[in-house]
């Protein structure tokens, strides 16, 4: 049927494009880091927005200024956790 043609082929392109990202990943590990890295196992990648972070960090920054002016007696104190 045409329906599965269209099907296969979309798919079919979506894994080469898949696996050529994962190879050019791969390249860049092996080159920064000297891990040679499969391209065949399956890849779990977290990237940190440190955008987003920052924005949420000034956020309670400015929440904790808002509170300590209007409310003197509230102690809100600080604990740093490793990282």
């Amino acid at each position: 049927m045409i329906l599965d043609d269209i099907i296969s082929h979309i798919l079919s392109d979506t894994a080469s494009n898949l696996k050529e990202r994962k190879q050019i990943l791969a390249d860049y590990i092996k080159e920064h880091i000297g891990i040679t890295v499969d391209v065949d196992s399956i890849f779990d990648i977290q990237v940190k927005r440190l955008h987003a972070y920052k924005r949420q960090l000034l956020n309670i920054l400015q929440s904790r200024s808002a509170i300590s002016k209007h409310c003197s007696f509230i102690f809100i104190g600080y604990r740093s956790y490793g990282s």
